[in-house]
């Protein structure tokens, strides 16, 4: 191996002096280092985990399907709604006049977005449109008739603008789709733990309600509706499973997402026919259904990934093995 003499060391040699050797390997001669040995800059395991997970994928067929049926039920909701001027009505004086207009105006446009997202046209701009149109439900809704309904539909939405026309679906969104599923069970069961629910009250005046008003209940039902009891007993139900929902869509396992799923249809289904629940249940399902059949190898989590080495120094090994090198060279 060809090296270069440095200054002075002749000089050592005369002197009788043992002074180690200082020769330098010629460039041409140097090892191949990985560029891991020079390193970049440094990355934690934090920031690693979080890059790993904003850029995987998974197989989005379920949110495909599921951006159809959620389109269908708000489109259902949406026709009946207009055909027996069901929102229209509830408008008063000074809202009963050219605001009625414009409300119109905003029910036809949410139909028409929700009529293509169901046909599968339109893409990443039709979903924008719709959002604007929800979002403008929204604000209706906040003023006038404070409905929970609207902003769950413009919540979903938002997220579902980040769901591509086809292909694999950024694993990120669908952890929040089932994160804002959890949080919105979660957050249902908590308001409701409070003695006017609990006690069975409050299902106890509206089961009433509905009755006089000509709800068709069975003969049963309607002893059932009339006795504290049975409605103590209903609400109670429904907290825990609200709460319990919530807990497992938080959870990583695909068992417990199938019981929840299972939950859901329990009781929003009882819902619907008790309370004349039936939009906002079903789409509900919708998105307990979408979670429920993402595979087990998708789990929505953080990608499990080893500790990212610290690039600020070589790494000991590839360092060691180098110098050893050197030290054979001379």
């Amino acid at each position: 191996m060809s090296t270069v003499e440095p200054p002075g060391r002749e000089a050592g040699r005369a002197d009788g002096l043992d002074r180690p050797s200082l020769a330098v390997p010629s460039a041409e001669n140097l090892p191949e280092l990985s560029d891991e040995f020079w390193g970049d800059a440094p990355v934690s395991r934090r920031e690693h985990r979080l890059r790993t997970w904003v850029s995987a994928e998974i197989a989005g067929t379920q949110y495909f399907v599921f951006r159809r049926v959620f389109a269908a039920i708000w489109l259902a909701y949406d026709v009946i709604d207009v055909a027996f001027r069901g929102t229209l009505t509830q408008l008063t004086w000074p809202y009963s006049g050219p605001y009625t207009k414009g409300l119109l105006a905003l029910q036809l446009g949410c139909i028409a977005a929700e009529l293509a997202l169901v046909i599968g046209r339109g893409g990443y701009l039709l979903t924008y449109a719709c959002v604007a149109l929800f979002l403008a439900r929204w604000g209706i809704s906040d003023r006038y008739f404070g409905l929970n309904d609207f902003r769950h539909v413009t919540v979903v939405a938002l997220l579902l603008v980040f769901v591509p026309p086809a292909g694999p679906v950024p694993r990120w969104i669908a952890d929040l789709i089932r994160w804002e599923t959890a949080w919105v069970y979660l957050a249902t069961g908590f308001l409701k733990l409070n003695t006017a629910f609990l006690s069975g009250g409050h299902l106890y005046v509206r089961h009433n309600y509905l009755r006089l008003r000509g709800w068709p209940y069975p003969r049963f039902v309607s002893d059932l509706i009339e006795r504290h009891w049975f409605d103590r007993g209903l609400a109670l139900f429904t907290v825990g499973s609200e709460l319990l929902i919530g807990l497992l869509l938080f959870g990583r396992s695909r068992r417990g997402w199938r019981l929840a799923l299972l939950i859901a249809i329990a009781v929003h289904g009882g819902a619907a026919l008790f309370d004349d629940v039936w939009f906002f249940g079903a789409s509900m399902i919708a998105l307990v259904w979408c979670i429920s059949t993402q595979r087990t190898d998708d789990a929505g989590r953080f990608a499990s990934v080893k500790r990212a080495p610290d690039r600020s120094v070589p790494k000991f090994e590839e360092a060691t093995a180098v110098t050893a090198r050197l030290s054979e060279a001379e």
